[in-house]
């Protein structure tokens, strides 16, 4: 870590991958805040779970670099754009980034 490849996600530093991983995902599962949609693919909800992890991550993630928290959004558009076709079919599919963000919880409270 990081790694070779020119995407955000080989550029993630270990505090930023354990930030995704514990303020991503683990908070948002301690105070049950997961992303999940009954109506949407497992894909889907993968995709927009990935995305919210990232996010939060690079907003409340703790000693976290200016440019680890700008690879951590980087991380996210990237997910999405890569995979927005995971989408299709669901309510998120005519959504930009910046709505699919304003949507999920992303925020500490």
């Amino acid at each position: 870590m990081p790694g070779t490849l020119n995407t955000a996600n080989s550029r993630l530093g270990w505090k930023a991958a354990i930030a995704h991983e514990l303020e991503g995902h683990r908070f948002a599962a301690l105070t049950d805040k997961t992303f999940f949609d009954p109506n949407i693919s497992a894909y889907a909800n993968d995709l927009l779970e990935e995305i919210q992890a990232s996010v939060r991550a690079s907003k409340n993630g703790k000693n976290l670099s200016k440019i680890d928290k700008e690879d951590l959004l980087q991380h996210a558009l990237e997910r999405y754009t890569n995979h927005k076709r995971f989408l299709e079919g669901t309510e998120y599919v005519s959504l930009t980034f910046e709505q699919i963000i304003e949507k999920l919880w992303t925020l500490k409270y």
